[in-house]
């Protein structure tokens, strides 16, 4: 566990760099150069709607969010989770332009679609979190009184955790769907290439869950079991359930993070072996549906040995359960569909 890596100066030779300074002069600069390229190259400027998007994100991160989560003397600190989520999500990107190039899919079709499917999919899986964790999320005072300002900054920061997968695969596939059917291109053929990247970007994402503590197992015995320090997520949980006194070190528990990363590298591997199968080449939407079949299975047994999340309902099972359930048997439907289509 390794929450902070780093951190980043706030200033740079004497210049803010967050607030009104040179990260803001940074992106715009990015954003403007990208247009120059692409007009000089294909003399044509396209999607400036996702270009302005970007500016107005970027922009609202660095000036208001970044100053606030600075810590005094040190700067913005660089967290082990949103590192690797920046690292999974680049990843991704790259896995999708690779296997769009085989398709014949244009690239900055590619572009567009990754920026709208992230930018949701963060969305997605931060409201998911949100809504299952509200009370941890929300910020009273004494009185109990909803602090709103201090509510909304700890509802956007990302860094130290609070995503869930399924939230980002809901608000993915949804902004995909819209964006693809916008765009007229081919939705299943392109699901199909984004299903692996999405599988990699999880098995990435699951390490920094490990940096950041959360997503832990149930106590275990065995040779490979970790142990996590003291006021970590899975310590708090187990002086909270009583099963050991809070000046106590925290029992060893399952690595789950592990678990979910090494099954969603094994899952990538898979759809892209299944996606060069002529099988699968003739019924596009096929590694779509393989994806939600297998990943719910997956998601659904580890949850067995994870202890951070509470049955949901009175159904005995978790919420992320629940959804494997209903994911899982979407995908199974539309297997079993697409499977008796043999596209000319």
């Amino acid at each position: 566990m390794r929450q902070t890596l780093c951190y980043i100066p706030e200033t740079f030779f004497g210049l803010p760099l967050f607030g009104w300074g040179l990260g803001l002069a940074v992106l715009a600069a990015i954003v403007l150069l990208v247009h120059v390229y692409q007009y000089f190259k294909h003399r044509t400027i396209s999607d400036v709607g996702s270009s302005i998007a970007m500016l107005i994100i970027g922009g609202i991160l660095i000036v208001l969010v970044l100053p606030r989560i600075a810590e005094p003397q040190l700067g913005i600190p660089i967290r082990g989770y949103g590192l690797c989520l920046v690292v999974a999500i680049c990843f991704s990107f790259g896995l999708v332009l690779l296997l769009g190039k085989r398709q014949n899919i244009p690239a900055e079709q590619i572009h567009s679609l990754a920026f709208w499917t992230i930018i949701v999919g963060i969305l997605g899986a931060r409201l998911f979190y949100v809504t299952e964790y509200w009370q941890e999320i929300l910020r009273f005072d004494p009185a109990g009184q909803l602090l709103l300002f201090e509510s909304l900054l700890s509802i956007v920061n990302l860094t130290q955790g609070g995503l869930t997968v399924f939230g980002s695969i809901l608000g993915g596939i949804l902004a995909a769907s819209i964006f693809m059917l916008r765009t007229g291109m081919p939705v299943f053929r392109t699901f199909d290439i984004m299903a692996p990247a999405a599988a990699l970007g999880i098995a990435i994402g699951r390490i920094g869950c490990l940096l950041n503590g959360c997503c832990f197992g149930g106590v275990s015995g065995s040779s490979w079991a970790i142990t996590f320090p003291p006021d970590s997520p899975a310590h708090r949980h187990q002086v909270f359930h009583e099963l050991i006194a809070e000046s106590a070190s925290a029992l060893p528990v399952h690595p789950t993070q592990i678990y979910s990363s090494g099954l969603a590298f094994l899952l990538c591997i898979t759809l892209l072996v299944l996606g060069r199968c002529r099988f699968y080449r003739e019924r596009p939407g096929l590694v779509l549906a393989s994806f939600m079949i297998l990943y719910s299975s997956g998601r659904f047994m580890i949850e067995f040995v994870r202890t951070d999340e509470d049955a949901f309902f009175g159904t005995g099972l978790t919420i992320s359960q629940n959804v494997s359930i209903l994911f899982g048997l979407l995908g199974l439907a539309l297997f079993v569909y697409l499977a008796r289509i043999r596209r000319r």
